[in-house]
């Protein structure tokens, strides 16, 4: 199943077969002044799934999205900390 962007819940969205979802939670960051400021806040991908790469195929997605949008992202997330902003330098520029 394809990511999705789901703005009503703040989070891009991957389906998984067993009914489990996989997904990466964002919020902005005080909207009225701070226009297009975006918190990157958790990654999740269920047990059963983890291993296979979907937090950083959600990753890629959410930045790549975010990138298109002209947001800067803050993430707090302690995976995207940790493991995947070393790994992808690309997504440098986007950050605050």
């Amino acid at each position: 199943m394809p990511i999705t962007h789901d703005p009503d819940h703040c989070r891009f969205l991957l389906p998984l077969d067993d009914s489990d979802d996989a997904y990466l939670l964002y919020e902005p960051i005080d909207p009225d002044n701070r226009p297009n400021h975006i918190s990157f806040n958790s990654v999740f991908v269920p047990q059963s799934h983890r291993g296979q790469g979907l937090a950083g195929q959600l990753a890629d997605f959410a930045f790549d999205h975010a990138r298109s949008a002209g947001w800067t992202v803050y993430p707090v997330c302690p995976y995207l900390q940790s493991a995947y902003l070393p790994r992808h330098p690309q997504h440098t520029d986007l950050l605050a």
